[in-house]
């Protein structure tokens, strides 16, 4: 059964608790790709990757004023791999 969201990839902040992980939760149930993001308090931005609800999932822990440039570079070159796997694997279909 196809989800309003089937073929989408969403970047969801704050989504360890609370909204955020509601967000993300209901996103995969209607077909998104999710890259789930929220600020730790120690750490580096690691991206991880997990599933949910049976569909793959990247974590990227981003951590507060320890944040720098490439731990933001590593979650945006995170979501480009994922939207371009999506593509590749949309056209292989």
């Amino acid at each position: 059964m196809a989800g309003r969201l089937d073929g989408k990839v969403a970047v969801i902040t704050g989504a360890a608790s609370g909204i955020g992980r509601g967000t993300v939760d209901l996103f995969v149930a209607e077909g998104a790709r999710v890259i789930a993001a929220d600020i730790q308090e120690s750490g580096i931005a690691a991206p991880s990757t997990t599933t949910l609800d049976g569909k793959l999932a990247i974590r990227a822990a981003i951590v507060n004023h320890r944040t720098d440039t490439i731990d933001l570079d590593a979650l945006v070159a995170a979501v480009l791999e994922f939207g371009a796997r999506r593509s590749r694997s949309a056209s292989a279909s």
